[in-house]
């Protein structure tokens, strides 16, 4: 029984698929997620999107491995893409993220620094409150919920470690000998970026007069507006008058890059259904 099974001595049986995928003709680009085949050309479009924001928000800056090791060190860590379709075969929609391969194993964090890598999630009752307040509150309130999604939400957070990673292909100056980046932003994978994401967050909402849950620290209030939100990672889902969440979503996109998804309520122009954390929210009329 001791023989049976995956054991840490043993190659990475991931890291052996990736190789022989990458070696195998005909196989291209691959959805993350299904294992399906990708247009080539809409994955290179999505890597120099990608490539673009990150340039914008000035992610990394160039740095060598001399200056890696003896900071940090060790050497510079490897990255890779993760190529993901969110639409389908009918209207494709290519995502291409990088992806820093950061471990508990291979980092600067201590192995016991829980606290640093923590990053704080609602309980799903949050939803249901929301929902509850949004159809009981008075009518002549006018309570909404409107959804945000924020795009690129680790990118947009320092990073106050030093970390440095190899140059990905799609940098033009990924060819330089002895040559790499030092983050100044996290990136996906990094393993800390969950909790800075949620301080940043936390910084700006308290900053805009909102109060902080004590319980949950991703839980907020703003009295004077009457708002109550809470967001689950890189999703917003707000309760209150209208204008005033529009005025939230204002602020949040003074930080960072905000796509306002709708509002669920009883206007003309307002959504009837909903998507979040993967549950479906229909707005009825009472009969």
């Amino acid at each position: 029984a001791l023989d049976a099974g995956y054991t840490a001595d043993e190659p990475d049986v991931v890291e052996q698929c990736m190789a022989w995928r990458d070696a195998s003709p005909g196989w291209g680009f691959v959805d993350e997620a299904t294992g399906l085949i990708l247009d080539e050309g809409l994955v290179h479009a999505g890597r120099r999107r990608e490539m673009d924001f990150m340039g914008r928000l000035t992610v990394w800056r160039y740095s060598t491995v001399d200056e890696a090791r003896q900071v940090a060190g060790k050497g510079p860590l490897g990255v890779r893409w993760v190529d993901t379709d969110r639409g389908g075969a009918e209207k494709p929609d290519v995502r291409c993220r990088l992806v820093v391969q950061e471990t508990r194993g291979n980092n600067t964090i201590a192995k016991d620094d829980v606290a640093t890598v923590f990053a704080a999630a609602p309980p799903l009752e949050c939803l249901r409150i929301l929902c509850s307040l949004c159809t009981s509150t008075l009518p002549s309130l006018l309570f909404v919920l409107r959804f945000l999604d924020i795009s690129r939400a680790h990118q947009h957070c320092k990073l106050e470690r030093d970390v440095y990673i190899r140059l990905p292909a799609e940098d033009p100056r990924s060819v330089e000998p002895g040559l790499c980046a030092k983050l100044l932003m996290c990136l996906n994978g990094v393993r800390d970026a969950g909790k800075a994401f949620n301080d940043t967050v936390a910084a700006t909402m308290v900053g805009c007069g909102c109060v902080q849950g004590l319980y949950s620290p991703v839980v907020y209030r703003h009295v004077e507006k009457g708002l109550a939100f809470f967001h689950w990672g890189d999703d917003f889902v707000i309760l209150g008058p209208r204008d005033a969440s529009a005025w939230l979503a204002g602020k949040l996109a003074e930080v960072f890059i905000v796509k306002d998804r709708g509002v669920l309520g009883p206007g003309s122009g307002d959504l009837q259904e909903v998507r979040v954390l993967n549950r479906i929210l229909r707005w009825r009329r009472a009969h």
